[in-house]
């Protein structure tokens, strides 16, 4: 009696796990696809913000108005970025929550830890991984074990390192020299006036031929 009782719980606990298991699946899929779709997003934003600094740069060189714009903008990108890693950091930490869930799921579900999600951590971490129907056992590439999320950072913290540059570069812009009227009287001394008059013919004095 008792072993049928605890039969039947199992089977419960692993249809539960694998319900579970399932779920925790597609939540961290849908997280994933809401992580990328909002890196691009801000990437797209981010990228349209330094093409209208360099064409506002490049337009408008030297002029003060625009110097201090251009300024305000690089710095509102700058905080724009530590708060675009905030949000991702926040983002990966529910995607590792649901797929740490799976993981446990699947190791109910399955009765055993050699389930796909849980292989795949080891071999994302570089372990050598031998698959039943696989010849040789599988080991990911040092290059390409870098997790997404690093690779995510680098590029905000580019973006940043960019924002700075273009502040420096414009705050160094000299400012333009007032303009030369194109017609401008030459000064001359009173002694070149005299040196270069014409002298006057006096009408009681005959000229001479």
């Amino acid at each position: 009696m008792r072993s049928n009782f605890r039969r039947a719980r199992a089977e419960s606990d692993r249809a539960s796990a694998s319900l579970g298991y399932q779920s925790a699946l597609q939540l961290a899929s849908a997280q994933m696809s809401v992580i990328w779709t909002t890196f691009t997003a801000i990437l797209y934003a981010n990228i349209a913000i330094l093409a209208l600094i360099g064409a506002m740069v490049s337009l408008y060189k030297g002029n003060c108005v625009a110097r201090f714009v251009a300024i305000c903008i690089c710095l509102g990108g700058i905080i724009s970025c530590f708060i675009w890693v905030l949000v991702l950091r926040r983002m990966f930490s529910y995607h590792d929550y649901w797929f740490a869930n799976a993981r446990n799921f699947e190791k109910v579900a399955l009765g055993t830890d050699k389930g796909m999600i849980q292989v795949g951590r080891r071999f994302s971490d570089g372990e050598s991984i031998q698959l039943p129907d696989e010849d040789k056992p599988m080991v990911m590439p040092l290059f390409a074990r870098m997790k997404v999320r690093t690779l995510a950072d680098s590029i905000v913290i580019l973006i940043g390192i960019l924002y700075v540059g273009i502040i420096a570069v414009v705050y160094t812009i000299p400012e333009p020299l007032p303009a030369r009227p194109a017609y401008a009287p030459v000064p001359t001394s009173p002694a070149s006036n005299r040196l270069t008059q014409r002298p006057r013919h006096n009408p009681r004095v005959p000229r001479q031929h």
